[in-house]
């Protein structure tokens, strides 16, 4: 389980279970190229509030189960469910108690398969669904839950033992849906896919970044990751990048784990919101500097800070995943002028391609 922000207006609740997707309703994602290794990752929460008398059970093998519709109206066959049965077995349970919410953390990637494009919350070895020969276009996404409906016993962690524990009747939830756009990126030296009219880049200042092989005083290996938005479409746009960081994968595809804190918190001002009108672009660089040779650090515009640690001489990806879940803002002016209405923010997520870069000394 980990935190994320839920604007709870997309919340469904039925029968005393109140679920949610954590996503805003457009989530755009670049397809990968068709190589080894290349994938392109997603990450958010499924909010559930439990308001009836009895816990909910979630095991490992039944937590959530996707569905995906496609334009057309059609269901797409989720390939490789668990057939679970409830019989004497024991398995490993999350209990949402009465009265109680947890936030589960969902992961799932594109990445291509005997030249098939695979939507999966895992590997290619060890995946618990799928779908398969997914084409580029617009999908409706959400997830369903489906209670055991009898005593099950459950393993629990805290007193390392096994329980029965009973359950609600049977019932059958699911969340709200989200629009999943999946785009091909477009082929240039920065990378871009092109979403509601408007055209997201990676940017990168340099794709050979040396590193001294010794701490030196004198010399500061630094590089600029960047995001630029070009506004396509005849609509005035603006767009708001406090908290956005670079996302990195390494040779292999997998994302490298990103470490932060905060120096302190920052609100944004007018001028943070960047207005792009009809065939403008605004562009936004976060500078990363390595601290003790392996250790890739920097600051963004909230007062957060982020770190990559133990990155060694090699091939690496790096992108951006934009998110917005505000159309309007306001904006405190201070004690002796009127707050201020901003509108026209562009809402929703967009990861950008992946571009290659490589660390060496």
């Amino acid at each position: 389980m980990t935190s994320f922000e839920s604007n709870e207006i997309n919340a469904v609740e039925l029968n005393g279970i109140r679920m949610e997707i954590m996503l805003p309703n457009f989530v755009a994602l670049a397809i990968p190229e068709n190589k080894p290794d290349a994938n392109a990752p997603v990450r958010f929460g499924i909010s559930v509030a439990n308001n009836t008398s009895k816990p909910l059970v979630f095991t490992q093998n039944n937590y959530l189960v996707p569905e995906l519709v496609g334009l057309d109206g059609q269901t797409l066959e989720r390939k490789n469910p668990v057939d679970e049965t409830l019989a004497s077995e024991v398995y490993d349970c999350t209990l949402v108690m009465p009265e109680k919410k947890i936030v589960f953390g969902i992961e799932a990637k594109l990445f291509w398969q005997n030249n098939k494009l695979q939507f999966s919350n895992g590997s290619r070895l060890n995946y618990s669904w799928f779908f398969d020969a997914i084409k580029p276009g617009t999908y409706q996404l959400r997830f369903i839950y489906d209670s055991p409906g009898q005593p099950i016993r459950c393993y629990d962690k805290e007193i390392g033992e096994v329980r029965t524990v009973e359950t609600i009747e049977k019932v059958s939830k699911a969340t709200n849906f989200v629009n999943l756009y999946l785009v091909n990126h477009i082929p240039t030296p920065s990378n871009a896919i092109e979403v509601d009219g408007l055209l997201f880049e990676t940017l990168l200042t340099e794709r050979v970044i040396i590193v001294p092989k010794k701490k030196l005083k004198s010399k500061n290996s630094s590089v600029k990751f960047g995001i630029r938005v070009t506004n396509l479409s005849p609509t005035p746009h603006r767009f708001i990048f406090f908290g956005l960081t670079p996302e990195l994968q390494d040779a292999n595809g997998q994302l490298i784990h990103k470490s932060g804190g905060r120096n302190a918190t920052k609100y944004p001002q007018e001028v943070d919101y960047m207005l792009a009108m009809p065939g403008e672009s605004v562009t936004y660089f976060l500078e990363g500097k390595f601290e003790e040779r392996k250790k890739l650090q920097g600051n963004e515009p909230s007062g957060g800070v982020w770190c990559f640690d133990n990155l060694k001489p090699g091939k690496y990806r790096v992108r951006f995943t934009y998110r917005n879940e505000n159309t309007v803002a306001i904006i405190d002016k201070g004690s002796n002028e009127d707050m201020k209405l901003l509108e026209g923010i562009w809402k929703g997520m967009v990861s950008t391609p992946f571009v290659d870069f490589r660390i060496t000394q």
